[in-house]
């Protein structure tokens, strides 16, 4: 019985670090893709969200249309995630990355955390780099 409840966290906690890495996986694909509409289905009700000089709390709706015109202006090229981890305290997992783009690279970093039952988007930063990387 013991090893039966043990079997059970382990594949309850494994599962919750797989559904976070593919939606995790998902958004970079997206960013990569500079599918903004994509994106959006992974934000929360309301996403904090920086975009170069545009920084608040935004609906899905309001932000999806503010990094649809980022990638209007800043095709991607390509995306890579150079770093992640994650809060137990909070549940919280982010992702840095560079975000390489037509017109230059910026760094990138977003938040994930399950909310209902499901990882959302929480946090979407796109700064410029400045060769911090």
């Amino acid at each position: 019985m013991k090893r039966t409840i043990i079997i059970a966290l382990l594949l309850f906690a494994s599962s919750m670090v797989f559904g976070q890495q593919g939606v995790a996986d998902k958004v970079a694909n997206l960013l990569k893709a500079g599918n903004a509409t994509g994106l959006a289905a992974h934000f929360n009700t309301n996403i904090d969200l920086v975009v170069l000089d545009t920084d608040n709390v935004y609906s899905r709706q309001q932000a999806s249309a503010i990094v649809q015109k980022f990638f209007d202006k800043h095709p991607p090229k390509s995306f890579k995630i150079i770093h992640q981890g994650s809060s137990a305290k909070t549940g919280v997992h982010y992702f840095i990355g560079t975000l390489t783009t037509a017109k230059g690279t910026y760094r990138v970093s977003y938040n994930i955390k399950k909310v209902s039952g499901k990882f959302y988007v929480q946090q979407l930063h796109i700064e410029d780099s400045n060769d911090d990387f």
